[in-house]
């Protein structure tokens, strides 16, 4: 299986956390926006499940090749589609909830397959209730109804619900109990479905064995109501193992005898006594609740909280959930190493802010120990983008949206896990603190040295100034004081001294000097402190704080250009750039820019200024920018459309996707065009034939689009076969023509030969013939063909179990008729052949049957074109060409017996109304019989009297009677066979035609013996 993946577009903006269940295929994954607290599961269903399992098709021979089992997984892929489409459907209606988004993207890494990305919300599940608390009286009567109408809408629709477990039960708010995952089949092809292994669990009916088993429509109701009996059972289920026994089970622990009577009917054994409709098993409910009510209080007494566990207990109790082993033993592992780190950075943490001797008090060992144990886990990013699990120091002060998280259970789903996953939140680390370089300022020397009081006054005051450099009121206050007790102390001693005291004044005349000095002092002191003040301003403003005046950013899918404008020393700044999974890129301030490479399309950094020294930064020092996305424009084509003058532009693209996109088209002597359009090929109309156009392709939002985007194309009329025909199909080779248009020459052409078997073969071509090999003439094929560069496609398709007729024959007789003769690919089929011909130019058809490969066409009409088909009488399919053959034209009359010659001028021809009467002669006509104008109505016939003597002869004489109209195109035709001696039986003959024109006009009527033209006459249809 290929590693998860954040995919595109479905998962743009999202981060993912590694698998934290992965079973039969099926892997489940944490997630979130980068820029939301919402959480999500990703579910990824991988077809095949392993490798091994496509080894074993290719090994048994269920499959070819690699390719074929590929597009039996590809359609494994669009099943599970299909199915989220179901519930998004149903979701509309009530009891269900749908998927956020799904996407299907083929294997890497050279496996072959495809796997299903399906993204859905964090949601409470039923499992984890189980786990949490038990339902209420009330609750559990609520679930069955609830639940009992999803299965109704279900079915409403057509569909089964075949997979229905606590996991796949979601709890929304005030309790409504909704299923929120695929596994539907339809009603009407039950007893053509199987379960499969992915939607069998402990809750599947007894009936369904193995995946062979067909599924019946109880098999919902008979898991309902194992959910209910563990509802009322404690959360425990009537047996072990995986898969429910068939035997009856006893009542539930907890429930009444009206609700073990629901239940017990519901998980029944045989299917024939259990509930046979959701809706009858809801109609017992609401009969429960009318006679005996429901009120909130617990099923059972609820468990003791997982805060007074161990971590033992708590794993054995997430034992008796019955999860998935492996995936369970995975999720446990994570949370005991986390816990164990967590332990370890609490109490560094707590020694560091707390010095308290911890090494030998088990108590307070004991005490982090059980906290860490009992803390709700929760999922963390790291600096990495890796996500892992924490605990929370106290589980009440974690609220988020939704329900608290715990995570007593995983299963092998994604419905499954949607009850695991907790908040993902970032933890920003706090900047290092910054140590302030000692900052020399000079001292002067006291005034007076052995003052003592003087010197603990400067010091005084120099501690004072040094106490807060950057505070002037400070220093000014720590004067002032100086002052006051310098003068209080001067009033005390004046108030001290006796006027009339001659020694007392001999010392205050003595201490005039040193007060003189001391006054100078505080004077010199305060200038100092006033210094010192301004030098510390000077240095906040000038030297500490540095200014940002203003960053730009410029860049591409790949590059960024940061640009700086500050006053401050380059040398001493640096700029970070850091995507949102902890990637940094550092680099150094050179001319007011710096440069970073090598980005990744599609991602956010964050873009950081940064100042080495004792500083702070100010102003603009921190932006945010998103590299464009990145689209590969994977193949551009230009084709010719149906169309003279138009362009079909097609492509492919990998990457990101664009909504909306923008083609522009030019061309010399002409403005450039443009057209925006969605999806991925647009109809370009309007070109000039014979011009050559550049065609460019560019996405209309922000993305960044990298090879073949621009193609040329020539304008040009359009271009298709013509006359495509099946030419045979036999001996396993399949040959095809058809015709080049006369006013234009493709560069060649692309076939394309394929059936519902799996069979496809495409070749090129310059000719207007091709043969395909390796055909099966008991099957259906279709072939395909296209002029290269253009888009009208001609197909022809060849039926099954079709017969070849080719080499046929055709030429005429001398005595006028076309012999035809031809060769088949297999035998006369039952009733034989069906020949049917036509007459070109005109709108005469003829049809003849034969039971042997071979054909006269005695009433062939001389100079005529002929086309000829041949099929099968009994409508089996047969491949052949049509003939064409054009006879001679007639030269006259000449008897077929030798020494008996006449011409046509030694045989007088009368035209005549044929008397009302069915075996009339020539008795029977009047001279007002014989005419030349006839109406519609009537019947001719012609007396013919021979001038000669004529000889005896029993050879057949075929007779044909041609109708032309006044251009002389033939309209009508019939004939008959006679001896030659039945001719003359009374010294003269009677010719009886079978149908005058309908019409009123001039006509002309042609006799013909054997070919030859005996006589010509002219006759008139009269309204």
């Amino acid at each position: 299986m290929s590693n998860p993946k954040l995919i595109s577009p479905m998962l743009d903006g999202f981060v993912m956390g590694d698998p934290i269940s992965d079973n039969n295929g099926v892997r489940c994954c944490p997630a979130m926006k980068s820029d939301s607290d919402e959480r999500y599961i990703v579910k990824i269903v991988s077809n095949p499940a392993t490798q091994q399992r496509l080894d074993a098709l290719l090994l048994t021979g269920a499959y070819p090749d690699k390719e074929s089992a590929k597009e039996y997984f590809k359609q494994q892929a669009e099943d599970i589609l299909n199915e989220c489409n179901i519930l998004q459907k149903l979701s509309e209606q009530e009891g269900f909830i749908p998927f956020i988004n799904h996407q299907i993207i083929e294997m890497d890494d050279g496996e072959v397959g495809y796997e299903v990305y399906l993204l859905a919300s964090y949601k409470r599940t039923l499992l984890r209730q189980f786990v949490k608390k038990p339902l209420t009286h009330l609750g559990a009567v609520n679930l069955g109804l609830d639940i009992c109408s999803a299965l109704s809408v279900a079915r409403r629709a057509g569909y089964l619900y075949i997979d229905l477990t606590p996991s796949n039960i979601y709890i929304q708010n005030d309790n409504e109990y909704k299923i929120g995952d695929i596994g539907f089949v339809r009603i009407d092809s039950l007893k053509y479905a199987s379960v499969p292994d992915k939607y069998r669990s402990q809750y599947t009916a007894p009936e369904i064995t193995d995946a062979f088993a067909c599924p019946n429509a109880t098999i919902d109701v008979y898991a309902l109501g194992l959910i209910l009996y563990q509802v009322y059972n404690g959360g425990s289920l009537p047996f072990s193992g995986t898969i429910a026994p068939a035997e009856k089970f006893p009542a539930p622990e907890y429930a009444d005898y009206e609700m073990s009577e629901i239940i017990l009917k519901a998980c029944d054994p045989d299917p024939a006594y259990r509930w046979q409709d959701p809706v009858e098993m809801g109609q017992a409910l609401v009969s429960y609740m009318q006679r005996n009510g429901a009120n909130d209080t617990p099923i059972i007494p609820p468990a003791s909280p997982l805060l007074d566990e161990t971590e033992e207990e708590t794993i054995e109790r997430v034992g008796e959930v019955e999860l998935d082993s492996v995936a369970s033993s995975e999720v446990l592992d994570v949370v005991s190493d986390n816990i164990e780190i967590e332990e370890s950075n609490e109490l560094e943490d707590e020694n560091a802010a707390n010095p308290v001797e911890t090494d030998n008090d088990p108590c307070v060992e004991d005490e982090i120990e059980t906290e860490s144990v009992n803390d709700e886990i929760v999922y963390s990013e790291d600096e990495n983008g890796n996500l892992s699990f924490l605990s929370d120091e106290d589980e009440t002060t974690q609220e988020i949206s939704g329900d608290e998280i715990e995570y007593e259970e995983v299963t092998e789903e994604v419905s499954r896990m949607m009850a695991q996953i907790d908040e993902f939140a970032e933890h920003p680390v706090p900047e290092p603190v910054v140590v302030p370089e000692e900052i020399e300022i000079p001292i002067p020397e006291p005034i007076v040295e052995d003052d003592i009081e003087e010197e603990s006054a400067a010091e005084n005051s120099e501690d004072n100034s040094e106490q807060d450099l950057s505070d002037a009121n400070n220093s000014e206050d720590a004067s002032n004081n100086v002052d006051s007790q310098a003068s209080d102390a001067e009033d005390t001693q004046e108030n001290s001294d006796t006027p009339n005291d001659d020694s007392n004044a001999d010392e205050s005349a003595d201490q005039t000097a040193p007060k003189k000095k001391k006054t100078l002092r505080n004077i010199i002191i305060i200038l100092l402190a006033i210094g010192l003040v301004a030098v510390a301003i000077c240095f906040y403003k000038f030297f500490y704080i540095q200014r940002i005046n203003d960053m730009t950013l410029s860049g591409h899918e790949d590059t960024l250009a940061v640009y700086v404008d500050t006053s401050a020393d380059e040398s001493k700044l640096s700029v970070t750039c850091a995507d949102t999974y902890g990637n940094k890129i550092v680099g150094n301030v050179v001319n007011g820019e710096v440069l970073f490479t090598n980005l990744i399309p599609g991602t956010q950094y964050k873009v950081t200024v940064s100042i080495d020294g004792f500083h702070k930064l100010e102003g603009k020092i921190e932006e945010t920018y998103y590299t464009p996305k990145q689209i590969n424009v994977v193949q551009l084509d230009a084709i010719t459309g149906a169309e003279d003058g138009s362009v079909i532009v097609k492509f492919t693209i990998e990457g990101s996707y664009s909504e909306e996109w923008e083609i522009t088209y030019a061309t010399s002597g002409e403005p450039a065009k443009s057209q925006k359009f969605t999806g991925n090929q647009i109809v370009l109309n309007g070109l000039t034939i014979g011009k050559e156009y550049e065609l460019t392709l560019r996405p209309v939002n922000q993305l960044y689009l990298t090879d073949a985007k621009t193609i040329i194309h020539k304008a040009s009329k359009r271009v298709a076969a013509e006359n495509l025909a099946v030419v045979s199909c036999k001996n396993g080779q399949l040959t095809i023509s058809w015709d080049t248009p006369t006013d234009a020459t493709p560069e060649g052409w692309s076939l394309v030969c394929y059936n519902d078997s799996g069979y496809r073969e495409v070749a090129q071509t310059t000719n207007n013939t091709y043969t395909f090999d390796n055909i099966d003439a008991s099957q259906i094929y279709v072939v395909e063909v296209t002029a290269m560069g253009h888009s009208i496609v001609r197909s022809i398709s060849m039926a099954e179990n079709s017969i070849t007729v080719d080499q046929i024959h055709a030429e005429t007789t001398t005595n006028g008729a076309i012999n035809l003769a031809w060769q088949s690919s297999a035998p006369v089929p039952n009733g034989g052949w069906t020949i049917h011909y036509t007459i070109t130019n005109t709108e005469l058809t003829g049809i003849a049957t034969s039971n042997t490969n071979e054909l006269i066409i005695h009433d062939a009409i001389p100079g005529q074109t002929y086309v000829i088909d041949i099929s099968a009488t009994d409508g089996t399919p047969v491949i052949t060409e049509s003939v064409t053959i054009t006879t001679e034209q007639a030269s006259g009359f000449q008897c077929a017996y030798s020494g008996y010659t006449v011409n046509a001028d030694d045989i007088q021809f009368a035209m005549c109304k044929t008397p009302n009467k069915s075996n009339w002669n020539k008795s029977d006509l009047t001279d007002s019989s014989y005419t030349t104008t006839f109406s519609a109505d009537d019947k001719a016939a012609f007396i013919i009297t021979p001038n000669v003597y004529c000889g005896i002869s029993d050879e057949t004489i075929t007779a044909l009677y041609v109708i032309c109209d006044q251009e002389g195109t033939p309209i009508s035709y019939s004939s008959e066979q006679f001896t030659w001696n039945s001719l003359w039986a009374n010294s003269y003959g009677k010719l009886s035609l079978h149908q005058l024109p309908d019409a009123a006009g001039e006509y002309s009527i042609m006799v013909y013996f054997n070919g030859d033209l005996v006589n010509s006459q002219q006759f008139t249809i009269s309204i």
